[in-house]
């Protein structure tokens, strides 16, 4: 194991009460699901002051030791380690409907990509947390690294000053409660002192270095110019652009009136990320979905006696179809195969996810709309039990627009969404000439909200050319899936 040595912001005095290790206070000894609050405010871990604290990488070292080790045997061979850095906040804007409805169920959580991941996971309270990306950098290099960040800082204040290279006084955290602009927030941060430009990229190199030496691949140059190229974007996004003027990135995210579980919007939810790494509850797996991944976290989460609460797939259901849809409208023989067999991959595996009978789907579209619901139900929705595989994920691929523009289309009338469809206003996904005529047939009774499934019925077997397009089963799961537009109004 490398030795780093410890890293103090300069122009700060380092106390010795406060060099003590970060996995030593009350907060982090607490069981999942504890009230953080409550301790936060009976003071139960340290806080920044202007006297400093020492900023050391080694009490970080074994926690992400720990997660590598958890991690290394889930690299799938389909895993890819390529240059793209991941997101840094999410562009899915309705991502408050999921925390609502996942807050302390507590439970397993699998999420692909790193940033709602890992928010869905502290808003769960979850007993472990699965992080899953074809990148192989994300749980490998952009974790690690964030982790590594989290475990240096014991509280928001330490992190922000961390990575602005700013001593931000105890007293801020009290003022910035006061004001919800993010301009007098900001002035307030500038106040403290003058950044400084070099600290944040010697904690950049320290980290990186750390990480490369422990990383899966042979050469660890890869890790180490990922790590480092990654943080020091990062860093950027929460230091001001001072030619600009620009107001940084997460001086915006210390207020959270949307409730999108922002890092930094309160000391609990700083508390709630953190505690993943400090607990030991996150494991990374590097792969394709398609290709054997979610099989190898179901086979560890039956060692771990893991049942899972919250699987969110981002938008690959999406990105999934989207190819499938290409190749079987326009590619050849060999296409089409080969997709739809990436397709009951996924969802036979996805099938296979030990999870609990309430447990929960989180999907976006391709419009990045968050969609809510059974996890149960939405795979006998997608995927078909008891028909043949290829015919089973033909249907998948042809009705996967209704719940996908379903998702988009939050407070809108069924009536609204299917014209929407047949229409194919607003979505990016082709619509199958067959299913079109059905939604056509059908448009009118629609009004108000989905009719049963026998009115469906009839009225689709008025026209004899109409429904001969289908074979009965597929029928049913038309109708099953229209009837899922009555959940989504609600929202």
């Amino acid at each position: 194991m490398i030795k780093s040595p410890p890293i103090t912001i300069p122009a700060i005095t380092v106390s010795e009460t406060s060099a003590e290790l970060a996995g030593d206070s009350a907060i982090d000894a607490a069981p999942a699901g504890a009230d953080i609050e409550a301790l936060y405010e009976n003071g139960a871990y340290p806080t920044a002051s202007p006297e400093g604290w020492r900023v050391d990488l080694e009490p970080a070292l074994p926690i992400i030791d720990a997660y590598l080790e958890r991690s290394k045997g889930l690299v799938n061979p389909g895993a890819q380690f390529f240059s793209p850095s991941p997101f840094f906040v999410t562009d899915e804007p309705r991502n408050p409907v999921a925390l609502s409805s996942i807050k302390g169920k507590g439970g397993a959580c699998i999420g692909i990509g790193q940033s709602l991941s890992l928010t869905y996971a502290a808003w769960l309270g979850a007993h472990h947390a699965y992080v899953i990306d074809l990148n192989g950098h994300v749980p490998f290099s952009f974790v690690p690294a964030y982790g590594s960040l989290l475990c240096m800082a014991r509280s928001r204040l330490e992190f922000l000053s961390l990575v602005l290279g700013i001593p931000i006084p105890e007293s801020f955290g009290i003022q910035s409660e006061n004001t919800d602009s993010p301009q007098r927030i900001f002035d307030m941060i500038l106040g403290c002192g003058s950044f400084d430009q070099d600290f944040f990229k010697s904690v950049s190199i320290a980290i990186a270095t750390a990480i490369a030496s422990r990383g899966p691949l042979s050469d660890n140059g890869v890790i180490f110019q990922a790590v480092q190229g990654w943080l020091s974007r990062f860093g950027t996004e929460y230091r001001n652009d001072i030619q600009n003027q620009e107001i940084p990135l997460e001086a915006l995210q210390l207020s959270d009136k949307e409730g999108q579980g922002r890092l930094l919007s309160t000391e609990t939810a700083f508390q709630r990320k953190r505690r993943l790494f400090m607990e030991g509850r996150l494991t990374g797996v590097a792969g394709d979905i398609t290709d054997g991944c979610l099989l190898d976290v179901s086979l560890d989460m039956i060692a771990r006696k893991l049942s899972a609460q919250v699987v969110y797939l981002a938008n690959a259901e999406a990105w999934i179809m989207d190819h499938a849809m290409h190749a079987v409208e326009e590619g050849g023989p060999d296409a089409q195969a080969m997709q739809l067999k990436r397709i009951v991959s996924f969802y036979s595996d996805l099938n296979c996810i030990p999870s609990a009978p309430d447990a929960l789907l989180i999907s976006a579209n391709t419009l990045m709309h968050t969609w809510v619901g059974r996890l149960r139900r939405y795979l006998k929705l997608s995927f078909p039990p008891g028909r043949p595989e290829l015919d089973a994920a033909k249907a998948a691929v042809e009705f996967f627009p209704i719940r996908t523009h379903a998702g988009s289309m939050q407070n809108k009338s069924p009536a609204r969404i299917i014209h929407s469809l047949v229409m194919a206003h607003e979505l990016p996904l082709k619509v199958s000439q067959r299913l079109r005529i059905a939604l056509v047939a059908v448009a009118d009774i629609f009004e108000g909200h989905p009719p049963d499934a026998a009115t469906v019925r009839l009225r689709l077997s008025k026209d004899p050319s109409t429904i001969g397009m289908f074979e009965p089963w597929e029928i049913e799961l038309l109708i099953n899936n229209l009837q899922e537009l009555r959940v989504v109004e609600k929202d």
